[in-house]
């Protein structure tokens, strides 16, 4: 089952746990947006800095891969469909072929690089909650939507932190 200890906030002065929650959040929003779009020479150094800032904000690997084991079935669903859609590029591209279905490289390189951009979203979204108290996610969210007409800030913003709040709290229950 997911590890709900690395969802938590770890208190720590690194500096991710420094960096304004308003920042945090945009810089997610963004990062998520580029991800969408990268190829694999930009994935490699996205990354290298998903790496790096796990690092410097303690968060164990070991923990990190349990958390993320739930996930990359979700993954593997996503590159079996991808590997089986795409229709391959000529035949000597068709790596498995039966009863009208194939499996294209072209498919299974596709679904990788979708697979890659998900799992550093993943991973960017635990650096976000391990280093942000939900309280301050909260007051970040209300601040970034006040300028928003129309918006109830104070209620999206306690969903927000609420959601925050009961992630670890639903794997735990979960795990045991």
């Amino acid at each position: 089952m997911m590890d709900a200890a690395t969802f938590d906030y770890r208190p720590g002065n690194s500096p991710s746990h420094r960096l304004d929650p308003r920042f945090k959040l945009l810089g997610l929003a963004g990062a998520t947006v580029s991800l969408l779009h990268a190829q694999a020479p930009g994935l490699i150094l996205w990354s290298l800095f998903v790496g790096l800032c796990m690092a410097q904000a303690s968060i164990p690997i070991a923990g990190a891969v349990r958390a993320f084991r739930p996930f990359s079935v979700l993954l593997v669903l996503v590159l079996a469909a991808r590997a089986l859609t795409t229709p391959p590029a000529g035949p000597e591209s068709i790596l498995i072929q039966a009863r009208g279905v194939a499996v294209s490289r072209e498919g299974l390189v596709l679904g990788g690089l979708i697979c890659w951009r998900l799992a550093l979203i993943f991973f960017l979204g635990m650096i976000l909650t391990a280093t942000t108290r939900t309280s301050a996610v909260r007051d970040a969210v209300a601040a970034l939507l006040a300028p928003v007409p129309w918006v109830d800030q104070r209620r999206i913003a306690l969903m927000i932190g609420l959601m925050f709040r009961f992630i670890p709290a639903i794997a735990r229950h979960a795990a045991r």
